[in-house]
């Protein structure tokens, strides 16, 4: 039989399409069996069985029986189960069903991202119009996503064809009308505060304002007054009162950059916060209602038992409700030939020059460039090329690229070089200091990565690290190492 290609989001006519049934009883088995017979019924009794099903099948709907709650062990499992499922697939229609008697925790489940909810018992033509309706919105939903994806912005102001990054923006769409906090991961220059606008304003809280905090561009003496604002009377000079960032986004969403920056004593008020969602302002008495959505961004790497976050964990569980990993530029498939275009077009347009196009060598430049300043290392380098060429094609030496890739550090190191009464920061000084220690370690002990983590006193994994944050060096292998 020749296959008969489906529109986008419709099952091959030969396939059932996959329904998932998490935690329910034998009632709601037969019933399902009954009622649905043109599905294939997937069952799990646990978490681990339910994502296993989800990875493997991915199902459009998934039905959870939160039960009657009084005869769980833990009343919270179900809750969790229930996240767990949304994080391991955000655009799954989780349906959540549970006894008249538990009205409240149907409510707090809508609140925690289900899609939608009934009370049993239910008649087997209102479940079957439930389940027709659910697969329906995801199909349409699929199709919508692919029509986006064609035209280059998957999400507001984000410009990409690299099929990770579609695949990213794609779990924050499906994230943003849920209440759960995300944390972002990526290096500098990502683009991390950009997805975390997006996310916003594809929320529910887009017409609520959104509070854009650096937590490592503010003292952390003036952290705290910035962060929970600062009642009258609390200090000299106080005569009235300040507002804090965190009830400036009240009702909308409050974007913690490097939070990784943030004092255990703030992370532990902040983590408070969360819990109570009241806030105590800087020398006040009385406590404040607040209704914020946190999205945390931070450019260091997820912890390992060398490596640990300085996010203390109570904080971190609160902030990584969905931890998003945004791949470097140097990775992200075509991307830099189309972001440097769309810039090219954006500076032209604003600086009122000539339309330009990139020569075949310039292209060649930008997609063998390593980008160590990721998209903001990009920007600036269109921005100056459109600046500085007069006709209407950039050439390969109008990007002022360094024909073989360097690092940052490299960079400093010859600046320095060249003006030696040139002040560098502690960060830079310390990260050339650290370059140059795994680049002798590894060179003394010619490329065993072992003797060379001995000789500098770490782990294996923590120079590993080390390497792909120095991706210059040399690596075991080269033909000098």
């Amino acid at each position: 039989m020749i296959p008969v290609a489906c529109p986008s989001g419709e099952p091959h006519p030969n396939e059932q399409e996959k329904l998932l049934l998490v935690n329910a009883g034998p009632g709601m088995h037969h019933q399902f069996a009954q009622s649905c017979p043109n599905y294939g019924v997937l069952t799990a009794a646990d978490e681990t069985s339910a994502l296993e099903h989800i990875n493997e099948h991915g199902p459009k709907v998934a039905f959870l029986d939160l039960g009657p709650l009084h005869d769980l062990s833990d009343p919270a499992s179900a809750f969790r189960m229930l996240s767990q499922i949304l994080q391991a697939a955000p655009r799954t229609k989780v349906i959540v069903t549970a006894n008249r008697e538990n009205r409240d925790a149907l409510v707090r489940a809508i609140d925690l991202g289900a899609w939608d909810s009934f009370q049993k018992p239910i008649d087997n033509d209102s479940l079957c119009l439930i389940i027709k309706r659910a697969l329906h919105v995801a199909r349409l939903e699929a199709e919508n996503w692919r029509l986006k994806s064609m035209n280059g912005q998957a999400l507001p102001g984000v410009i990409t064809a690299d099929p990770t990054m579609l695949a990213l923006c794609q779990k924050l769409e499906q994230l943003a009308p849920t209440s759960l906090h995300v944390l972002i991961r990526g290096e500098r220059g990502t683009g991390k505060g950009l997805l975390a606008r997006a996310l916003h304003q594809r929320s529910a809280r887009s017409k609520h304002p959104f509070v854009w905090m650096n937590c490592a561009g503010i003292p952390a003496r003036l952290l705290e007054r910035e962060l929970f604002g600062c009642a009258q009377g609390a200090r000299a000079g106080a005569t009235q009162r300040t507002i804090g960032k965190i009830e400036t986004a009240h009702r909308g969403t409050l974007f913690l950059d490097e939070v990784g920056n943030m004092p255990p004593k703030l992370q532990a008020k902040l983590c408070d916060v969360l819990e109570k969602r009241r806030l105590i302002r800087r020398g006040g008495q009385t406590d404040v209602e607040v209704d914020i959505r946190i999205v945390s961004a931070t450019h260091l790497p997820a912890k390992d038992d060398e490596n640990e976050t300085p996010l203390q964990q109570g904080l971190f569980d609160h902030l990584a409700g969905h931890t998003i990993e945004i791949p470097p530029l140097r990775a992200r498939g075509g991307d830099p030939l189309l972001l440097g275009q769309h810039f090219i077009d954006v500076f032209a347009r604003d600086l009122g020059r000539p339309a330009k196009q990139l020569a075949d060598d310039a292209k060649r430049v930008l997609m063998t460039h390593h980008w160590p300043g990721n998209v903001q290392e990009l920007v600036t380098t269109i921005q100056r090329a459109v600046i500085l060429t007069d006709g209407t094609t950039i050439q390969a030496n109008d990007l002022s690229l360094d024909s073989k890739p360097c690092s940052v550090i490299d960079r400093l190191g010859r600046s320095r070089r060249q003006h030696p009464t040139q002040l560098i920061s502690l960060r830079d000084a310390r990260d050339r200091a650290e370059r140059q220690a795994v680049d002798a370690a590894v060179k003394k002990s010619r490329g065993n990565l072992s003797t060379a983590a001995k000789l500098l006193g770490i782990s294996r994994p923590t120079l590993y690290a080390l390497l792909r944050r120095h991706e210059d060096l040399q690596r075991p292998g080269s033909p000098d190492a």
